[in-house]
């Protein structure tokens, strides 16, 4: 047993839980406007049930699809080998019947959700089933896997929308969100960007080109989306899109294409999340 929990602990890439449960705690920070007392909350049940499954089992459904079928890309690629998770061909059975029992309370819980909400969990649904399975296959459409990178804040929208009970459904909010979340998927795809090349696996990182250009995109994509949050009053959360581009200047400037020093960047990226992250929630709050 105690095998098969460290398996899936692994399995589930525990280092970017933030990216699942740090959008939704956000969303509730903000909608909440500084006070976050379980009082306030219009949901506080269906809130720790995301609260809870944002992290193990959301990531088992979503790494172990992943892994399944990126098998070819992933065996000699070494930020899967050495930072996170290769599947043999009989792990592959055992990721299956992971990921249907992880998503299975998510489903059981839809019908009791608010409308948009549940709305929302389906549009999440749908987008890591066409990023991973054929014939959609996203991840090897250029372009159309920036949708993937939309997964991860939508589960702020999720957070706001429980806890305001009003659908934020501002568009100019939900670009930046969609821009954030492409720069960050494009920028976790630049590591991976050679090995899914020899796979022929058409990523738009692999259609870009270059690290340099790459970085230089997911800087833009932050670019953009800073000042419109500042122009909608998210003044804060303005301030730190500001900085991930200055993150990729650095990179561009002292980063090789070496694959070490791309997994060491990349490292340094979750962890400079993890901090950026946890300062804007006490800020805001």
């Amino acid at each position: 047993m105690r095998a098969l929990f460290s398996w899936l602990i692994r399995l589930s890439r525990p280092h970017i839980w933030i990216y699942t449960i740090g959008p939704f705690y956000l969303g509730t920070i903000v909608a909440q406007k500084g006070n976050i007392g379980i009082y306030n909350w219009e949901h506080p049940l269906i809130i720790l049930f995301f609260i809870l499954w944002l992290t193990l089992p959301a990531n088992i459904f979503t790494y172990g699809l992943n892994d399944i079928f990126d098998y070819a890309t992933d065996l000699k690629n070494p930020k899967k080998v050495k930072f996170e998770k290769t599947l043999s061909l009989l792990e592959q059975k055992r990721a299956v019947l992971a990921a249907f029992f992880a998503v299975l309370p998510l489903i059981i819980v839809i019908p009791i959700l608010p409308p948009f909400v549940a709305f929302l969990v389906a549009t999440w649904l749908l987008i890591i089933l066409s990023y991973n399975i054929p014939p959609f296959r996203l991840k090897g459409r250029p372009i159309w896997d920036f949708v993937f990178g939309f997964s991860y804040p939508i589960w702020g929208i999720v957070g706001y929308t429980l806890v305001s009970s009003t659908p934020h459904i501002n568009l100019l909010i939900i670009l930046t969100l969609f821009l954030a979340g492409s720069a960050f998927h494009l920028y976790a795809s630049i590591s991976d960007r050679r090995w899914d090349e020899i796979a022929q696996l058409r990523t738009t990182a692999v259609a870009i080109g270059s690290t340099t250009k790459n970085l230089w995109i997911s800087g833009v994509f932050f670019g953009i989306a800073a000042p419109i949050l500042y122009f909608q009053g998210y003044y804060k959360i303005a301030f730190f899109s500001i900085i991930f581009p200055l993150f990729f200047m650095l990179q561009i400037f002292f980063g090789t294409e070496d694959e070490q020093s791309l997994l060491s960047w990349y490292r340094a990226m979750i962890l400079f999340q993890y901090v950026a992250g946890f300062t804007l929630s006490f800020i805001i709050t």
